[in-house]
């Protein structure tokens, strides 16, 4: 028996991250007679082969994957949009299932934590276009990058933030009109509390029945409706201010991670010196491939995913791992993208390309 690997970003450029293409490539090399098992690698870039050299040889398995992610890329096409306003899971379910029903979409993924959200669509049947539409007819926005943080009390001029003020403003002014026995001003009051406390519940809540589910927002939605029905105002408005302020700080908590995580992101630089047979040459990290030989200098932070194949010092690893202490490195250790080589000169072999970094994956 004989292992082997397949590079699946050389199979699928456009659909690599997709693993939805890549269990079709796994699933098509594991039917042929001789191969024994096909497992895709921890990080997701490869597929590992196991087969019999007497019955099927390599060449022949690589052709059958060829073949097959050949009529991937003719009839599959990919987007990933980044969203606004994506602040709850049932949320992202509700879209999920809202565009995975259009004609042509194969496959419809919302991914709540980065706030975006992969489409695997028929090419020539369905375009991005066609798949924003039902998006931003839910009520949310399609941005051309992530959302970001200015600074810390930027989420009190939002308006999920705003709106949730209003209606607590609102609840008291009811709560201080009924303990006033005013006629009807504490039931105007808390009328408008549920209406400006519920608006971003009710656009979830319909949403989610629109496409034949029941999620947290409609259930608060029917919650405080009966409670009116009942007469009870004040427990109406109070139940959803409550839900508000929680959606409030749990929106405000969530975007504040996400832009932690893009934060990380940056660390890599832009550009590396690569060693080739002409000298050092400085090029985008967009160019370098696998395999080839990049120069690091004390105090530089490292590009890309790599082994050291000449040189040694400490590397400061604690944006990815949160290590305080610098890591001694050496030929054969590896390093990745985004710490720190502290105290020597290094050569480092690159092992991923920039998409498939460590970072990147994160």
């Amino acid at each position: 028996m004989v292992q082997r690997t397949l590079d699946l970003p050389s199979l699928l450029p456009a659909g690599s991250d997709c693993h939805h293409c890549a269990g079709r490539v796994a699933d098509a090399v594991a039917a042929l007679p001789g191969v024994n098992h096909v497992t895709t690698q921890p990080d997701g870039t490869s597929l590992l082969l196991e087969f019999e050299p007497q019955q099927i040889s390599y060449h022949a398995i690589l052709e059958r994957a060829h073949m097959v992610a050949s009529e991937i890329a003719r009839t599959i096409d990919h987007c990933r949009l980044h969203l606004s306003g994506l602040d709850c899971p049932d949320c992202a379910l509700t879209i999920e299932r809202r565009v995975g029903h259009l004609p042509g979409v194969v496959r419809a993924s919302a991914n709540y934590a980065s706030s975006s959200l992969l489409v695997e669509f028929e090419r020539g049947r369905v375009s991005v276009e066609d798949i924003r539409r039902p998006v931003e007819q839910l009520g949310y926005r399609v941005v051309d990058r992530p959302d970001v943080v200015p600074h810390q009390l930027a989420w009190l001029r939002e308006p999920r933030a705003l709106l949730t003020l209003v209606s607590g403003v609102l609840l008291t002014l009811g709560a201080v009109a009924q303990w006033a026995d005013a006629p009807t001003l504490p039931r105007v009051a808390f009328a408008g509390a549920v209406v400006t406390g519920a608006w971003f519940a009710a656009r979830g809540g319909i949403a989610a029945l629109a496409t034949r589910r029941v999620d947290m927002n409609s259930l608060m939605l029917i919650a405080a409706l009966g409670a009116m029905l009942i007469g009870q105002w004040a427990e109406a408005a109070t139940v959803i201010f409550l839900f508000a302020v929680g959606n409030a700080i749990e929106a405000h908590t969530v975007q504040r991670a996400r832009h932690s995580i893009r934060a990380l992101m940056q660390l890599a630089p832009q550009t590396a010196h690569v060693l080739t047979d002409a000298g050092e040459r400085e090029v985008s990290i967009e160019s370098i491939a696998v395999g080839e030989t990049i120069a690091l200098r004390p105090g530089q932070r490292i590009p890309l995913d790599g082994v050291i194949v000449r040189g040694a010092s400490e590397v400061d690893e604690a944006a990815l791992t949160g290590e305080a202490m610098p890591v001694p490195k050496q030929p054969g250790d590896p390093v990745f993208a985004g710490t720190i080589n502290h105290t020597g000169s290094l050569e480092l072999r690159v092992t991923k390309a920039v998409h498939e970094t460590t970072l990147a994956r994160i």
